[in-house]
């Protein structure tokens, strides 16, 4: 697919290949990018990514978990740290979210390596004091959202970037990490219910909870509260 035309005047220049491995000839890349929001415009979002939204409550995260380390061999590593060395997890789900007060919502926010030998690298955050991943350059699929409280459920979304920025050029991420990341998708996506309704794939168990009285969310307001998808959406 071709990229759209950029609003700048220089276009950044698409290679093959990946700068961090065997390719000594190639600078240093002088800045990383936290978050796709930090990139300069003229690289477009949709082009550089995959992505598919999801509501699926713990349980049915422990299974897709479950099939997915069966599968592939999958590792789950959280998305910060104290050291610039990852921490590998064993669930995804945590057990409270920080950012949500009085409210005992259970968010995911981790990456999911489809591959033993994956490129992660860490970036400092000297405000908070500790180390994050850098999510643009990572060989892993971002696993975020699902917060849930036995009431709600709010939508989460597996994520990975197919290439990165590195200057004014744009590299694409190894072959294998895209195989084996698709595998992912595919092998997730079988497990759940697509809801054109919803735009989203949806979990057994998160079925039953809606249908025993649950809500579903699109997001937490920024007052705390959730944003409820509209109910004569889900009856269709």
């Amino acid at each position: 697919m071709a990229r759209r035309s950029c609003t700048t005047k220089r276009r950044p220049t698409q290679v093959t290949g990946n700068p961090f491995r065997g390719n000594t000839s190639h600078p240093k890349p002088k800045a990383y990018f936290a978050d796709l929001r930090d990139m300069p415009k003229c690289v477009t979002k949709d082009t550089m990514s995959k992505q598919f939204r999801v509501f699926i409550v713990p349980s049915d995260i422990q299974s897709i978990l479950d099939r997915l380390r069966s599968k592939v061999g999958l590792r789950v590593i959280e998305e910060t740290a104290p050291s610039s060395k990852p921490i590998e997890a064993e669930s995804p789900v945590r057990k409270r979210s920080l950012w949500i007060k009085e409210k005992d919502y259970v968010p995911v926010r981790c990456y999911l390596l489809p591959d033993r030998g994956a490129d992660i690298k860490m970036r400092y955050i000297p405000r908070q004091s500790h180390w994050i991943v850098h999510s643009e350059g990572a060989e892993g699929l971002e696993f975020s959202g699902c917060g849930y409280d036995g009431k709600t459920l709010v939508e989460g979304r597996f994520y990975f970037q197919n290439d990165m920025l590195i200057d004014d050029t744009i590299w694409p991420k190894r072959k294998e990490f895209i195989d084996r990341a698709d595998k992912v998708f595919r092998i997730t996506k079988k497990q759940l219910r697509w809801s054109k309704e919803l735009d989203a794939y949806i979990g057994e168990n998160a079925e039953h909870f809606r249908k025993n009285g649950g809500k579903f969310a699109t997001r937490i307001r920024p007052d705390g509260e959730p944003a409820y998808v509209d109910e004569h959406i889900l009856k269709h």
